[in-house]
């Protein structure tokens, strides 16, 4: 069964409500966006008119580094220079319910009811990618409804928080102080991403050790353009490093006349292999819903007839070869 697409009249109201300020209907767009790809098109579609005047920033790093008590101190140094921003915090999703861990956005549930900022938890549904596929859309609305910054936050999971470079126009690693020899073992993956490094909990005796460390590494990564990455350290506990990191943020924005588009043209393949994923997997899973043999098998499985294995590869090659078999 398709998904209802939204009336253009509709996706038409709530943007300009959106635009107004109104966090209700920006709520309801991103709904859309992560309902299908389709639905999510035609909002794209709708508001692609509108210039994409926001950057979108990335945060990204191993589980345990505070990169939500990074976000949650940045909210107010990005709020002090006048700018609005939008925070996407991807959460793992819940094994049972399929919804999002809401953590992320009851610790900062005071910051949003400032009408500057914008907060909202998105479930990372695909166990391979610390983003969720449709999040491209979700920056690509934000950017272009009035919000200055969009900070997006990867759940933290090694490889696959690199997908913020899909969506980000700066994209930051966040680490904690002790790395040791660890820098040397990230540099052939992570840190070659990173715009800027951030040393959060710097209220920690290792802080300073682990800042030059990173400096030294940095020095091998400096970019085409000259940029070579910054290192910043901050710390939730005291409140500081916040100020310079939004001035790290603005130079490496400075060195581009314009954001960086969505998805650089190297990029292209990844983004829509996982868009692809994205959809096919969901399109599956509707299907299986409902699928006479998917119980069939499965009782098989719990008579001791067959195994799970076996019997999902029966069902795969069948919905390969004809998506209306199972």
């Amino acid at each position: 069964m398709a998904v209802a697409l939204p009336r253009s009249d509709d996706l038409d109201g709530l943007i300009e409500r959106a635009l107004e300020g109104n966090h209700m209907a920006v709520a309801r767009l991103l709904t859309q966006v992560e309902r299908s790809l389709a639905s999510a098109a035609a909002v794209v579609t709708a508001t692609a008119a509108f210039p994409r005047r926001g950057r979108a920033v990335g945060l990204f790093g191993p589980p345990g580094v505070g990169k939500s008590s990074v976000v949650a101190g940045l909210i107010p140094a990005i709020r002090a220079t006048g700018a609005t921003v939008a925070v996407l915090a991807n959460d793992p999703t819940g094994a049972e319910s399929g919804g999002a861990l809401l953590g992320d956005r009851l610790r900062m549930k005071s910051l949003s009811r400032d009408p500057g900022t914008f907060i909202r938890s998105v479930a990372a549904r695909d166990p391979l990618r610390s983003l969720n596929a449709t999040t491209l859309g979700a920056v690509e609305l934000m950017t272009r409804i009035g919000f200055d910054y969009v900070v997006v936050e990867a759940v933290g999971a090694g490889q696959s928080d690199l997908g913020t470079r899909l969506v980000a126009d700066t994209n930051v690693l966040v680490l904690v102080p002790g790395l040791g020899d660890d820098v040397q073992a990230m540099k052939s993956g992570a840190m070659e991403v990173a715009d800027l490094f951030v040393v959060n909990k710097a209220d920690m005796p290792e802080a300073p050790q682990t800042a030059r460390m990173l400096r030294q590494a940095a020095k091998s990564l400096t970019q085409p353009n000259g940029w070579t990455p910054p290192v910043v350290s901050t710390s939730a506990k005291d409140g500081t490093g916040f100020d310079d990191l939004m001035a790290s943020l603005a130079a490496h924005a400075a060195t581009r006349h314009d954001a960086r588009p969505a998805v650089e043209s190297e990029l292209a393949g990844d983004v829509i292999a996982d868009l692809v994923g994205y959809e096919v997997v969901r399109r599956v899973r509707r299907t299986l819903a409902t699928s006479p043999e998917l119980r069939a098998r499965a009782a098989e499985v719990q008579g001791g007839g067959d195994d799970c294995i076996h019997a999902a590869l029966v069902l795969a090659d069948r919905l390969l070869a004809d998506p209306d078999a199972a």
